[in-house]
């Protein structure tokens, strides 16, 4: 057998398993320093304001934020007991998306500055766990977005009452909900081709 048929990677396994490990590593550090900045910017637009606290969206983010955080405690606690780490990095990304769409939900649905964040996690899925999940990532993200897109625009889950943006129109959610879903799988096509050619060259080398 060829040597860079060894695996789907061309690496050792021991070596795949330990880079792998690395990333796990380095996304509990992304996925914290995501959630502090937001933390910080919550508190700072409502400093002096403390009766804003008592508003939805404020109270709804600082809940994302705290039950983000426990999360991150639980994955670290796993990481360090060494017990199947390899499921921990395909756990992360399913569960960090359905936070990033409580994110995108609480601040103004679909047409929300903060849906970039699935495409984030769509290449943050390819660089851990390999191409193939970066699909899947953009898949469950777009499964995601059409589902609050659809049950805000029926009534099924209305938008928090501190919202000052109107309701999109049909036709705008229509619009961002395409341009969001072309690009996650327009990202997914394009970080699974530039992971598959730095394997090449790091076989090569």
């Amino acid at each position: 057998m060829p040597e860079s048929a060894k695996t789907e990677f061309g690496a050792e396994p021991a070596d795949r398993f330990r880079t792998s490990e690395r990333r796990i590593l380095w996304i509990m550090a992304l996925r914290v320093g995501l959630i502090s900045i937001l933390l910080g910017a919550t508190l700072v637009f409502n400093y002096g304001a403390s009766a804003s606290f008592t508003d939805p969206t404020p109270r709804f983010l600082l809940a994302l934020i705290a039950v983000t955080y426990l999360a991150s405690i639980g994955y670290a606690l796993w990481y360090r007991t060494g017990h199947r780490r390899l499921s921990l990095s395909y756990t992360q990304p399913g569960i960090d998306a359905l936070f990033w769409g409580c994110l995108v939900y609480a601040t103004g649905g679909i047409g929300s500055g903060f849906t970039f964040l699935f495409d984030l996690w769509v290449i943050v899925a390819a660089i851990v766990i390999g191409g193939r999940a970066a699909y899947a990532s953009a898949a469950l993200s777009a499964a995601l977005l059409v589902a609050m897109s659809a049950a805000v625009h029926s009534g099924l889950l209305p938008l928090l009452g501190d919202q000052t943006a109107p309701p999109l129109t049909p036709g705008g959610t229509a619009y961002f909900l395409g341009v969001n879903v072309s690009a996650l799988f327009v990202v997914a096509w394009l970080v699974t081709s530039l992971v598959s050619r730095l394997e090449r060259a790091g076989r090569g080398l």
